[in-house]
């Protein structure tokens, strides 16, 4: 793993391209890098906390659910074992043995054909492509992608199952010894408990990740509302768009991530004098002037949003401007002009999507206990007793309910929160 680069290396890449940037002395460098030092060591203090009860809560509950879900396996894996147990169906109905061999070998083979482009070539073949071709004009599976989440979800729950088909002919016929088989099952079937019992520490984390960013304010830390913070951010997005030849049209990635930089940077100059300023007249009229300012910034995320052929060149040099106020200090020389064009968040309104996150939050939770308060109701008021076959089946639908709620609620999370639930994943992992 290579190590990120220092501010002094940004720099220094950004003006042998930027002649107009102003010059930075060896010393001013060395104080800048330490000046981000510590304002990093101040998160890092945070995360370090995260990270320890992200842990801790781990060790107190995972091994606990585990025990229990062993419990409940080698219970449930008797029940499987009887119901696999099927000679005199199988041996009266030859037909199941054609299909169930077909399933078999048929859903690798599927997967293997998206993952490989194999029914890309069966369709442009002469004779094998016909039933493709019968089906329309077009590849069918043409605009199939094989590396997306759901698809991997969709063919990892079918190869889970996969494995029912050989161990009812084993079962049924012996082929095996019945303690490897029972062996077998356990493993089989504590192999998504395994997941199981890490959703309370993945729920513990994301509630952790929301309430460090949006009620002690991780990411808007006084030590970051600096110039010198400011500083690094432009550097490093004149770095990010030295890479780039042209606006990106098409990659939704890099948009967001300049966009997101651009708004970071904005935010920060909004509240450089927020939190520090007096309740003064002349203190109010100073934020307002930055608030001003911020809102200039932020209107060159249009520029991103709308390229125009010479929009990159033009994005680059209007940010070495900014950047060179900053350096010098003469703030009196940010471009103020009133923005109309758009309407810029409110102090209100960042406190409303603040709530709106917690609201999401609470919905999450609401989505994961729902099947098991209903569930505990129904037989609570009613009296029902759930047969030992259908309580098997009851897990695995809530497994998956519980991965789709987590895959849906993930895209309504804010960028900050993704970032610091990023950075609290590494550093329990230990990657940088």
């Amino acid at each position: 793993m290579h190590d990120k680069p220092t501010f002094g290396e940004l720099y220094e890449s950004v003006k042998k391209r930027h002649s107009s940037i102003l010059q930075l002395d060896a010393d001013t460098i060395q104080r800048i890098e330490d000046e981000l030092e510590k304002a990093k060591r101040t998160k890092n203090t945070f995360l370090w906390m995260a990270s320890t009860l992200a842990v801790l809560f781990s060790i107190a509950t995972y091994p606990f659910l585990l025990a229990k879900a062993y419990s409940f396996v080698v219970a449930w894996q008797k029940q499987l074992s009887a119901i696999l147990y099927q000679r005199q169906f199988l041996d009266r109905h030859w037909v199941v043995w054609i299909s169930s061999f077909l399933i078999f070998f048929a859903v690798p083979l599927l997967t293997i054909g998206f993952r490989t482009r194999v029914f890309r070539r069966l369709h442009e073949h002469p004779t094998l492509g016909l039933p493709f071709r019968l089906a329309g004009p077009e590849n069918p599976v043409e605009n199939i992608d094989g590396s997306k989440l759901e698809f991997i979800v969709y063919t990892v729950i079918l190869h889970y199952i996969l494995p029912l088909i050989p161990l009812l002919y084993c079962y049924s016929y012996r082929l095996l010894s019945k303690p490897i088989l029972d062996s077998f099952i356990v493993l089989w079937l504590m192999a998504p408990m395994l997941l199981l019992a890490s959703l309370p520490s993945i729920l513990f984390l994301i509630l952790l990740a929301v309430a460090l960013v949006f009620i002690f304010k991780i990411d808007n830390l006084p030590s970051e509302k600096t110039p010198t913070t400011l500083i690094f951010y432009l550097v490093k997005l004149l770095h990010t768009l030295e890479e780039l030849e042209e606006l990106p049209i098409s990659n939704n990635r890099t948009r967001s991530r300049l966009v997101n930089s651009i708004m970071r940077i904005s935010n920060l100059m909004r509240r450089m004098y927020r939190d520090i300023a007096y309740s003064c007249g002349i203190s109010q009229w100073s934020i307002q002037q930055m608030d001003q300012a911020a809102d200039n910034f932020l209107s060159l995320a249009a520029w991103v949003y709308f390229p125009q052929p010479n929009t990159l060149e033009n994005l680059r040099g209007r940010l070495c401007k900014y950047l060179n106020t900053f350096i010098s200090g003469h703030y009196h020389d940010l471009p103020r002009e009133e923005v109309s064009q758009f309407d810029v968040p409110s102090i209100a309104h960042q406190k409303r999507l603040g709530l709106r996150q917690f609201v999401t939050l609470l919905s999450l939770a609401a989505y994961m206990v729902l099947p098991v308060v209903a569930m505990a109701t129904t037989v609570a008021l009613f009296k029902i007793e759930i047969p030992s076959l259908l309580q098997p089946l009851l897990t695995i639908m809530y497994i998956i309910w519980v991965v789709l709620g987590l895959l849906s609620f993930a895209d309504s999370l804010s960028p900050d929160v993704k970032d610091f639930l990023a950075e609290i994943v590494r550093s329990v992992v230990g990657r940088k």
